[in-house]
């Protein structure tokens, strides 16, 4: 099993300010349907979020990382956009980097900003030290 500071580095890696060159400068956060399908609807798009440090920090409570800012999740322009079940964050070549289920389905109201507050949005692995 990974020391608490191995699976910061790891993480680290991928999201803020020492990602991998692999990895983008910009996130790109996407919805998904109850069938794991991105959203479509009027008004939707893929919201960029900073790959950094100013946007991401390790929580060692929880073993991952988490977002110190709130994060905009865009606005519906019409009252088509289904159900979200979770969110998505999008490399710059479209690829699914990580996905996350939300505990309650999302209903998207029309001209209602979407967002995250801080600390709500966390990234993880599931490989923590179990410390």
């Amino acid at each position: 099993m990974l020391e608490l500071d191995q699976y910061e580095n790891l993480l680290a890696s991928v999201v803020g300010d020492d990602h991998s060159p692999r990895f983008p400068d910009v996130w790109s956060l996407g919805f998904l349907d109850e069938n794991g399908d991105e959203v479509e609807g009027e008004g939707y798009v893929r919201v960029p979020v900073n790959n950094d440090s100013d946007t991401w920090a390790f929580d060692s409570e929880i073993e991952a990382m988490v977002n110190i800012d709130p994060i905009d999740g865009g606005t519906p322009t019409a009252g088509d956009w289904p159900d979200i079940h979770g969110v998505v964050l999008f490399d710059e070549s479209g690829q699914r980097v990580f996905t996350a289920l939300v505990v309650e389905p999302y209903v998207p109201i029309e001209d209602e900003p979407l967002g995250f507050d801080a600390g709500t949005v966390s990234l993880s692995f599931g490989l923590g030290s179990g410390a």
